[in-house]
């Protein structure tokens, strides 16, 4: 989920004419940068601890989402989509229901998208009835879902739509419970009456006739949900800090419980709202070094990509470097932990890594746009992206490393990041599982850390691999292995080691300041000069009146006291009488007492 809109809907297509775009693209790169070749042999083929709240993670559905039970009022436990590319909290309420069988007409027509909210339309235009029995299988109310017949107020309406799927419904409140622990009263959120379409695809589809549904709990700044209900606005209503941590353990699609050998209960990742130094010292991290990439956009988590480096990961060697792309504050990638793939990026971004994985190997490169599996990742190169606060920002960017097998499929079979084909990219859950973050809309950064080896086999069950079901398949390294991926042999250490350490910690700043606050001391000591200087100008002409006026009042206080002596009546001095104001103090941390 990458997109979200209160009107018209704006889709982010990762389909297959983005890839095709993705693999023309680096087919010409590698054809052009063929003689810098270099020989290479390629083959043909929750623990709970004094915080604001803990939830388990499971990753479950068809998308790829990362999902976490929650509790809608009275409900039953609701699995939910932990989504930080949207801002709506909303749950699947009475009378929706889940379309199947759609056929071609999923694909090639949007019905039930004639709702419209404050006069503007939702989603696609299409037909104004539901699917008709020809078309799509009613395949029933969605289950499990919230009965919000007396919280509902059919008197404000509210529709979204995302990058594929959307709904209508109305504004509900009731108590909100996120993985049992962390308690939200009074919150409005939107229950969902219709299913919609968008991208072609419902918000629900039924492929087996089974109404499963699921919420969906948007993360983003409240800015970005409009006059929908936001999941920021309930936290920030129950005195709890908007920030949080997120673990995703890499895992595939349809995989949830407890892994091999991994803590009991322990899921497929956290979730934890807390205060930023609690979320620091989570034992998933392995150590407390954090590198804060700045958000340059307080609606989504947009970040701005300064250069691009592939590097050779046991050294640092870099292969080729590219930056000045453009100077645009639109132009942006967003950290979407609800889009269930690695992503995409702006064109010359792609573009930028494809060259710099042809500087390195344009054989091995082309090895795998012709379709060929390259076989293990061992030798292939790591694509640093430094992160900056924006065009023309200063200080050092944050570097996050982007690992071969992440961005390549399987046994190097195939591109895993596609290009965007405009200014606007999307980096989905599969690049944020390589690291912990942390969520920081106080301060609008998200921090990147380094998972502990403790941290991934207890929460995870899987090392150096990946959850497949109850079983770990492990990355595409020589020398990993084990039923937990926890057997990691020298050259393979080496190699992770060096790919960790590419990660640096940045001081970048937006323009018109810098990282040690020295432009902005200079405003405030003129600022300060200018207004002392007014305030010393009031001071002396105010002691001047107020001296006059003094010896006036004197005057006439000797005056009447004379008077008063004269005439024999007695002589009080005038009294004053002082208001108290009294404001309510700023708590002095983030941290809700126990």
């Amino acid at each position: 989920v990458s997109t979200q809109s209160t009107g018209g809907c704006q889709d982010l297509d990762m389909g297959s004419g983005s890839f095709m775009l993705s693999m023309l693209s680096l087919a010409a790169i590698a054809s052009a940068d063929s003689s810098s070749a270099v020989t290479m042999t390629i083959k043909r083929v929750s623990e709970n601890s004094r915080t604001l709240g803990v939830g388990t993670v499971d990753q479950r559905g068809s998308g790829g989402d990362y999902q976490i039970d929650v509790t809608f009022g009275s409900s039953a436990s609701i699995p939910t989509t932990i989504d930080t590319g949207s801002s709506t909290l909303a749950v699947p309420s009475n009378g929706v229901i889940a379309w199947g069988d759609c056929g071609s007409c999923q694909y090639s027509m949007c019905p039930l998208s004639a709702y419209s909210v404050d006069g503007q339309q939702i989603c696609t235009p299409s037909e104004t009835s539901p699917p008709s029995s020809n078309c799509c299988t009613d395949a029933g109310q969605i289950t499990p879902y919230y009965d919000s017949t007396a919280t509902r107020n059919p008197d404000e309406t509210r529709g979204n739509c995302y990058g594929t799927g959307g709904w209508f419904g109305e504004v509900a409140s009731d108590t909100v419970v996120i993985g049992k622990t962390i308690t939200l009263d009074d919150s409005d959120f939107v229950a969902i009456t219709d299913n919609l379409c968008s991208g072609s695809t419902y918000f629900w589809d039924s492929y087996d006739g089974t109404p499963t549904g699921k919420a969906i709990m948007g993360l983003a700044y409240s800015e970005l949900a409009g006059n929908n209900p936001s999941t920021a606005a309930a936290i920030s209503k129950n005195n709890l800090p908007l920030q949080f941590g997120l673990y995703m353990c890499p895992a595939a699609s349809g995989t949830q419980g407890t892994g091999p050998n991994a803590d009991p209960g322990s899921g497929v990742g956290q979730f934890q709202i807390a205060d930023v130094e609690t979320l620091v010292n989570t034992s998933l991290a392995e150590d407390l070094n954090v590198s804060w990439v700045p958000v340059t956009q307080d609606s989504y988590y947009s970040v701005y990509i300064a250069k691009v480096e592939v590097v050779k990961t046991l050294t640092g060697e870099i292969y080729k470097s590219s930056e000045n792309f453009k100077s645009n504050n639109n132009y942006n990638t967003i950290l979407d932990s609800g889009t269930g793939d690695l992503g995409s990026v702006p064109s010359d971004i792609y573009e930028a890594i494809g060259e710099g994985l042809a500087a390195w190997n344009s054989e091995a490169l082309q090895t795998v746009l012709d379709g060929y599996c390259a076989g293990d990742v061992q030798g292939w190169p790591t694509v640093v992206l430094s992160f900056s606060a924006g065009p023309g920002a200063t200080g050092a960017p944050t570097k996050i490393g982007l690992a071969p097998w992440v961005y390549l499929y399987g046994n190097a079979c195939g591109f895993a990041l596609s290009n965007s084909g405009s200014e606007h990219g999307v980096f989905g859950n599969v690049f944020l599982s390589q690291y912990y973050n942390i969520f920081d809309q106080l301060n609008s950064r998200v921090g990147f850390m380094i998972p502990s080896t403790a941290g991934r086999q207890g929460q995870c069950g899987c090392v150096y691999g990946k959850r497949n079901v109850d079983e770990c398949t492990c990355f595409q390294v020589n020398g990993i292995g084990g039923s937990s991926c926890d057997q990691v042999q020298s050259g393979a250490a080496d190699i992770l080691t060096g790919f960790y350490s590419l990660t640096e910690a940045g001081s970048s700043v937006k323009a018109n300041s810098s990282g040690d606050g020295s432009s902005d001391h200079m405003w405030i000591v003129i600022t300060v000069a200018v207004v002392c200087s007014v305030v010393a100008v009031a001071i002396v002409a105010g002691l001047v009146i107020w001296l006059s006026k003094r010896r006036a009042a004197k005057r006439l206080e000797r005056e009447e006291m004379r008077s008063s002596l004269v005439a024999g009546a007695p002589w009080t001095q005038p009294g004053h009488t002082y208001t108290y104001h009294t404001y309510a103090q700023p708590p002095t941390n983030n941290v809700v007492p126990a």
